[in-house]
């Protein structure tokens, strides 16, 4: 009697696809939380390189005696306010032959790609501003 309940149940096969689907919802979850989280990144990336420019092109048009990496912090920060996505880092400017070149980077905690061990992604953002007398 037990074995006739046991070839019974082996050989069922309704609810074959309900297993299949679950199975198949891991990563189709988990490529759709990931399509979210990288979009949210690229756009810290755009709203980084806009602030970016906006501070680059401050620097650019200030009289050289003036203290040029106050003029890009403060450009930075107005473009670029903290309460928004993305965690920034301080920018980074060089200024070589009339020629300035900005660099920072952002911090986006994951809220999907936490499943999968990733905590954050790092985007980061260039301008370059060539000034011209």
């Amino acid at each position: 009697m037990h074995l006739h309940k046991l070839r019974c149940f082996w050989n069922d096969q309704t609810g074959n696809i309900a297993v299949i689907m679950a199975l198949a919802m891991i990563p189709i979850l988990i490529g759709s939380g990931a399509a979210v989280d990288y979009s949210r990144a690229y756009m810290v990336k755009s709203r980084l390189s806009h602030a970016l420019d906006q501070a680059g092109l401050a620097v650019g048009s200030s009289n050289p005696s003036a203290n040029l990496d106050d003029v890009l912090v403060k450009y930075f920060s107005a473009n670029y306010p903290t309460e928004k996505l993305g965690i920034p880092a301080n920018p980074v400017m060089t200024i070589d032959d009339g020629v300035i070149e900005l660099s920072a980077t952002a911090d986006i905690e994951t809220a999907f790609l936490k499943l999968i061990g990733i905590d954050s992604i790092t985007v980061a953002a260039n301008s370059r501003i060539i000034r011209e007398t």
